[in-house]
């Protein structure tokens, strides 16, 4: 039973990955990561390939969802509208979504969930917080799930509180635990921000192969040792996708004080 759960209860550790425009090679060497622990996760795709195809055939391990960039220049369209148009036309039965640089107003969220079917979405970011719950926004018939984010690995890169050790750590405590890979930064077990940036600069993250990463890999702490500590625990062990979040009534409904919120004192 994973960590953090109890007779009755759900599996709280969720894994997922935002493609980020990460060439097939990458896609490939870290979903079989997961395929060799039968770990299920939920993949934001920013592109058409054929390592998305080969992602989608096996739904037994992998959801497909979508990471729409609504930031000025994207190259998914101009408008919000057009983004999200261009998104869901590679992954029409995706029902969850996480936006590129974590995007987000109330209405693009409304308008997300009644034009174009998403029922959850993992934008907020709540760093090693206890106790996180799923919630629901609403707006007259519309609503749309919102599972936060626990840890990701982009953002422990700039952490001056170093979570790399801890982070499998933190997967012990109490509540919702979504952790946000990217391929990028697993495949070279990334940890230093400064050192992501160069490489950018050098190539664009498209154009990466795997003699150029080879390099830049970090030994000992980084994304991709947090994830294969994640694998190990989980593997043996109930996983979900994101979207079966839906499956159950969300621990606080919005407005609602939850039982976390109450200790806190926070309204959600």
């Amino acid at each position: 039973m994973p960590a953090g759960v109890t007779a009755g209860m759900r599996p709280e550790v969720l894994l997922t990955f935002d493609i980020d425009w990460s060439p097939d090679w990458m896609i490939d060497e870290v979903s079989a990561m997961l395929v060799e622990g039968r770990v299920k996760s939920t993949w934001f795709v920013t592109h058409a390939s054929p390592a998305i195809d080969r992602l989608r055939k096996r739904d037994d391990l992998f959801e497909l969802g979508i990471h729409p960039n609504c930031l000025p220049g994207s190259s998914h369209g101009s408008n919000e509208r057009e983004v999200m148009q261009y998104v869901k036309a590679i992954v029409p039965e995706a029902v969850s979504m996480r936006s590129h640089n974590l995007y987000q107003t109330s209405a693009f969220l409304f308008m997300a969930a009644r034009d174009f079917g998403m029922r959850l979405e993992s934008n907020a970011f709540l760093p090693g917080a206890p106790g996180i719950v799923t919630s629901d926004l609403r707006s007259d018939d519309i609503a749309i799930r919102r599972a936060p984010i626990f840890w990701a690995d982009d953002l422990a890169m700039r952490d001056p509180q170093n979570t790399w050790r801890e982070a499998t750590t933190f997967s012990y405590a109490p509540g919702l635990k979504v952790f946000d890979f990217h391929p990028l930064h697993v495949v070279a077990n990334a940890n230093d921000y400064s050192r992501y940036e160069s490489m950018k600069r050098q190539r664009s993250i498209p154009d990466w192969t795997l003699d150029f990463v080879k390099p830049y890999r970090s030994q000992g702490h980084g994304s991709a040792a947090v994830l294969k500590n994640l694998i190990a625990m989980l593997s043996g062990q109930p996983t979900l996708f994101m979207k079966e979040l839906l499956d159950a009534e969300p621990v606080a409904a919005h407005g609602e004080i939850s039982q976390a919120s109450r200790q806190t004192g926070e309204v959600r």
